[in-house]
């Protein structure tokens, strides 16, 4: 099954292209799910989150998958429906099948949106323990550090913790501002 990263960031035009022509590729044939996973895909690339939300609702209704149920957190997240969200996450990881890292990234994203700091924090540290690489995990628990910090009065250590996390770390455009604060 062809999975696409749809965090990344893609060439509108290309993405709008690709879902033209799977689109027409479900209208084709409505009852192949395999067509209607990539369209809906496609359309969480493109941010077009509420048809993707009908697409992998109508997905969830045939068969229950690992990663439809995390596409529809995706989804929920940025449509700021946090708790249906969570929901679907824990689906997800009830599956047995989803043990990677972007899943807690997501959850911690959700944890921070909710103002749930040490929570947020932690699932950044489970993402950094299944994948080591994952700077959006070492960011984004080094952002929480930093908010943890500033709520206490033992700020050293935690100050301390995520300078660690930083040292290597280099910025991309959206995060660069925020990193020089």
């Amino acid at each position: 099954m062809l999975t696409v990263n749809v965090e990344a960031e893609f060439d509108l035009p290309l993405v709008q292209e690709a879902t033209d022509l799977l689109a027409r590729a479900v209208a084709m044939s409505p009852d192949k799910p395999r067509y209607r996973q990539a369209y809906a895909e496609a359309l969480v690339a493109a941010r077009r989150n509420e048809e993707a939300l009908e697409q992998l609702n109508y997905l969830h209704g045939i068969e229950r998958r690992a990663r439809t149920s995390y596409l529809l957190a995706v989804v929920l997240h940025r449509l700021g429906r946090l708790d249906q969200a969570h929901a679907f996450l824990d689906e997800a990881q009830e599956e047995g099948t989803i043990g990677f890292a972007k899943l807690h990234v997501l959850r911690g994203r959700l944890f921070e949106a909710e103002n749930r700091t040490a929570e947020a924090a932690n699932q950044f540290g489970e993402a950094m323990l299944l994948n080591p690489n994952s700077r959006e995990a070492r960011w984004r628990r080094a952002r929480s550090m930093v908010a943890l910090a500033q709520e206490r009065d033992d700020a050293a250590s935690l100050y301390r913790r995520a300078f660690q996390l930083l040292r290597d770390h280099h910025p991309g455009a959206l995060d660069e501002d925020e990193y020089h604060y």
